[in-house]
């Protein structure tokens, strides 16, 4: 499910919370959610900062077009306590295994996302799809209300866990990122963009240091490209929604276009027509055929 939120955006200023970069060139509204388990009160399941795409996993042979379930797996933990298994993977990451170091830095995160947000941001602003209310049968209010409780729920039995951490452990959470990403892990490479605010710091020492966040963007562009020319659709989507934005990288109409064709061309997916029908509106007809001439440019590219 995604739920849109209407925020101000700086060079400097992003909330990895949001997922700006993928919320940019969709539509304002909240798709049907499919149903899942509730956790038990021994499960800790990371909450995505993505939206409903699907990277490949660390072991998966990348260029494949069609991916199916990779960002729920990429997340999947064992269910057992936290108390059980972190002293497991931290032996595991401190040894050098990539997959043991993305874990953790999912569940560190998650405690670290749980204490700071008590409640999730929904306002005057946030859009649903009346179809999705029609088929609950809710108002919006009572949706909006049903997906607070949910949640507020959910961090409960987070924090509950997290309790059990040594002390400082959550501060780690960028060490295992950073270290997880720059060992080639797909997962953490893909969502590194997210998290300038947990690599860098705050807002505050975003402004104090533009090298850091500059260097930043660099290594999240570095990632995606890379990706990219693996052949992964779901980076094109990201570099597409970059370009849009101009907050990793310079906005550039075409190119965010031309991605975001790339990426349907390699993975169809439902609605990627729409985007870019919605995207063609704010460019003009010369931009609009250099984009698409350099679409399949872009596809090419990542077959070498």
């Amino acid at each position: 499910m995604q739920i849109e939120h209407q925020t101000a955006r700086s060079p400097y200023l992003r909330l990895s919370s949001l997922s700006l970069l993928f919320a940019a060139t969709l539509t304002a509204s909240c798709s049907k959610p499919e149903p899942t388990p509730a956790p038990t009160d021994t499960e800790l399941t990371p909450r995505s900062e993505l939206p409903s795409s699907t990277p490949h996993l660390p072991n998966t042979k990348l260029g494949s077009a069609q991916l199916v379930g990779g960002i729920v797996a990429a997340q999947q933990l064992p269910s057992v306590p936290l108390s059980d298994i972190y002293p497991s993977l931290l032996a595991r990451a401190e040894s050098g295994d990539t997959e043991a170091k993305r874990q953790l830095f999912l569940i560190l995160n998650e405690c670290r996302t749980s204490v700071q947000l008590h409640e999730p941001s929904y306002g005057v602003d946030t859009i649903v799809d009346p179809e999705l209310l029609k088929s609950t049968g809710m108002t919006r209010e009572q949706f909006l209300a049903e997906q607070q409780r949910r949640s507020l729920l959910n961090t409960d039995r987070t924090l509950e866990q997290c309790q059990a951490l040594p002390a400082g452990a959550i501060g780690d959470a960028a060490k295992w990122l950073v270290e997880a990403a720059e060992g080639g892990d797909a997962y953490s490479q893909l969502t590194f963009f997210n998290y300038v605010d947990l690599v860098v710091g705050p807002p505050r020492e975003q402004l104090k240091s533009p090298d850091k966040v500059e260097k930043f963007n660099a290594n999240s562009m570095k990632y995606l490209e890379g990706l990219a020319n693996q052949r992964v659709p779901e980076a094109f989507d990201s570099l597409s929604s970059a370009y849009e934005l101009g907050v990793i990288t310079p906005k550039d109409p075409v190119r965010a276009y031309a991605y975001k064709k790339a990426a349907g061309d390699i993975a169809p997916t439902q609605g990627n027509e729409r985007v870019l029908q919605i995207m063609a509106k704010s460019m003009t007809n010369e931009q609009i055929s250099k984009a698409k001439e350099l679409a399949p440019l872009l596809t090419r590219r990542s077959l070498k």
